[in-house]
């Protein structure tokens, strides 16, 4: 991936992230930060994992992809 493609990327899930906060994108929180945590919050606390920002992020990229 280019540098280019990457700072594309990244400003792409920035856009998802904070446009989610919005109550009508869905009025999500910051409860976790990163793949890591958003994974740990998922399993042990799935209803804020719903209205985390940064899962929303990811799964708009699809990162890590489903397989």
């Amino acid at each position: 991936m280019s540098l280019l493609s990457h700072a594309i990327e990244i400003q792409a899930g920035t856009i998802i992230h904070e446009s989610s906060h919005f109550t009508a994108n869905g009025g999500t929180n910051d409860y976790a930060y990163g793949q890591t945590a958003c994974k740990n919050l998922a399993i042990s606390n799935p209803a804020n994992a719903v209205r985390n920002a940064d899962s929303h992020e990811y799964f708009a990229e699809n990162t890590p992809a489903l397989s």
